[in-house]
């Protein structure tokens, strides 16, 4: 087994066009290295270190630290992305002996207990932890290609009077490519096991599975299309009501919030708009009745200027014009 993994961690590096020659031997890295008197990771270290090889005469001490940590950051972030998002939501669905990903998540969510969340699951988790891995060592090796790319490909180095050459080759492999790939495979995960819990029975699993849904659209970075995008609205409204539902203020003002996020996903989502108008007149009017026998000034002066601002949004309800001249005629009082 360890002659595999070695001969398949050549292969990489033998792919990839990662190759050192020179005349001395090498550091050992352990994990962590010193720089200018800071101790420093080795991503850290390569980010530090490239731009000093661009230099006419490179520091022969830094040269050195730079060829060890090099290939043995590139080592684990290769050997990770070789199996890529794709190849590990098919290796879920294979395990499960499901005939598509979205049931495979189905067969999961079955076997949880009444009332548990999809991604409370275990092996769920474990499959997004390891996409997350995934494309972050992606941008990583994207970040090193970027840096190597402004470094010569030859670097004379002296040292105690003599002269010691290094080749370094650059890295061959298109990252950004393959990252776009499994971010969109990742993206469709996040809205496959969004859809299974749809649309979740307590006010935690509603918002729950809105940041689901949001997250396959912040990685696919497109629009999600009209039925999912219906889906998120309704979740956003569904949300605004259980907020709208509690007596505070700011647990109403955040039932607005959800309420503009519904509006703002899919304009024509059933008077989601009169709504806005009508929460706004509602906590406009309350927040100015508040005001009125408020003792303390500051916040007082905050309820008005919230009323006003609401009634203003409220636009032309039925009412709204009205107090709202109230609302300002006391703040302009006060």
């Amino acid at each position: 087994m360890k002659i595999r993994l070695l001969n398949r961690i050549l292969l990489i590096f033998m792919a990839t066009g990662i190759f050192f020659s020179c005349a001395t031997d090498r550091r050992t890295f352990s994990g962590s290295v010193e720089i200018d008197g800071e101790e420093v990771d080795g991503i850290t270290a390569i980010k530090m270190l490239a731009p000093e090889l661009c230099k006419d005469e490179p520091s022969a001490e830094k040269t050195g630290i730079f060829l060890s940590v090099y290939p043995s950051e590139l080592e684990p972030l290769l050997s990770s992305v070789q199996n890529d998002v794709r190849f590990l939501i098919d290796s879920f669905t294979e395990e499960s002996g499901a005939a598509s990903q979205r049931q495979a998540i189905r067969n999961r969510f079955l076997s949880l207990p009444s009332g548990a969340f999809i991604t409370d699951d275990p092996r769920i988790q474990k499959l997004f932890s390891d996409c997350d891995k995934v494309l972050s060592d992606f941008v990583l090796l994207q970040e090193i290609q970027s840096l190597i790319d402004s470094v010569p490909e030859k670097i004379t180095v002296t040292s105690d009077g003599k002269k010691k050459n290094y080749e370094i080759e650059r890295l061959s492999g298109d990252f950004e490519s393959s990252y776009l790939r499994s971010q969109k495979a990742l993206s469709e995960l996040y809205y496959d096991v969004a859809e299974i819990q749809f649309s979740g029975k307590t006010p935690e699993a509603r918002i729950r599975l809105f940041e689901l849904f949001d997250m396959g659209c912040k990685l696919s970075g497109e629009n999600p299309g009209l039925a999912r995008s219906v889906r998120m609205s309704r979740l956003a409204a569904e949300i605004g009501d259980d907020f709208l539902g509690m007596a505070d203020f700011e647990d109403r003002e955040k039932g607005l919030d959800w309420y503009k996020t519904s509006l703002g996903i899919y304009e024509d989502y059933p008077k989601t708009s009169q709504k806005v108008a009508l929460i706004s007149f509602e906590l406009g009017r309350d927040m100015l009745e508040a005001a009125k026998i408020e003792e303390s000034e500051s916040r007082k002066s905050e309820l008005l200027e919230k009323s006003v601002l609401l009634l203003e949004a409220a636009g032309k309800y039925k009412g709204a014009t009205e107090l709202l001249e109230q609302a300002l005629e006391l703040r302009n009082e006060f």
